[in-house]
């Protein structure tokens, strides 16, 4: 049996959960365990991610700067576009396409979703992966990137509106996050690392069978029950739509560890990283 450990910020950006994962994976993998990192939704912003997206374009895949980084602490052992099956890209609505007023009003919205220009879904169906490529028009991307995304491309969807968006999202997430995992356990694993988007507390039902709930936080780490945890998530009806600062009343850690800060050394290396966070990762992993 597998065993998992879950993996949320308490904050939207910069929670330092990718950070602490990275560590735990490199920590697990270099004491002999078989570690699959699963990311199942991830997002990056063209704009504010600049060199991401040229590694995308590089890679001719969209594929999130922060799955990359897991899939090379757990030293690369299975494909990478099953550890993160679905994949969105922000960006900046074209001025010229919408004019001042809509263009004002979409980068000053505060929903990250309505900023997507293009994403990502990927399904492995009948003994094979299939990509489902979609976009929006009137956003800052390459027009030869999507052009290079369409040719390999399952099916290639125009998103014309948010609502299309969402629609999609309901017709492929689960299907395309279900059928990565059950590739995946295919493969003789020791432990899977499941990393959440931003702030949600739920990224696909899987989570509920984490042995622990670990949620990051500027200094620290709050390792949760998972049952106390996903209790207090399903007060909320749809567990998809809800955000670590609805819960953080309703449930209590079980216990804090204190997080060190880290040189840009220690961040850009997996094992400097792991050695920084070993005390950390010791006492996470004593509780499972």
């Amino acid at each position: 049996m597998v065993s998992k450990i879950f993996i949320c910020g308490v904050l939207p950006e910069e929670s330092g959960k990718t950070t602490l994962a990275r560590a735990l994976i490199r920590y697990l993998v270099n004491s002999g365990y078989h570690v699959v990192p699963f990311k199942p939704l991830s997002g990056h912003n063209l704009w504010w991610q600049y060199d991401s997206y040229l590694m995308n374009v590089k890679l001719g895949i969209l594929v999130s700067e922060d799955s990359i980084r897991l899939w090379r602490a757990a030293k690369k052992r299975v494909p990478l576009e099953l550890t993160n099956p679905c994949d969105i890209l922000l960006s900046i609505p074209d001025y010229g396409h919408y004019g001042y007023g809509e263009f004002i009003k979409m980068i000053l919205s505060r929903d990250v979703y309505s900023m997507v220009s293009m994403g990502r879904f990927t399904l492995v169906e009948e003994g094979s992966v299939k990509r489902v490529i979609y976009y929006r028009k009137g956003f800052l991307f390459d027009e030869d990137f999507l052009e290079r995304m369409a040719k390999e491309a399952y099916r290639l969807k125009e998103v014309e509106s948010y609502e299309d968006f969402i629609h999609l999202h309901e017709r492929y997430y689960e299907r395309a996050v279900d059928s990565c995992y059950k590739e995946l356990m295919r493969g003789a694993h020791d432990m899977m690392l499941i990393e959440g988007f931003n702030d949600s507390v739920y990224p696909w039902k899987g989570v509920e069978d984490s042995e622990l709930v670990v949620a990051v936080a500027p200094t620290v780490s709050l390792v949760f029950d998972k049952d106390e945890f996903f209790e207090a998530v399903h007060l909320f009806g749809t567990p998809y739509t809800v955000e670590f600062h609805r819960i953080a009343e309703l449930v209590s850690p079980m216990k804090i560890i204190r997080l060190p800060p880290l040189s840009s050394k220690e961040l850009k290396d997996d094992d400097r990283l792991m050695k920084r966070y070993s005390n950390v990762v010791k006492e996470i992993m004593d509780l499972i």
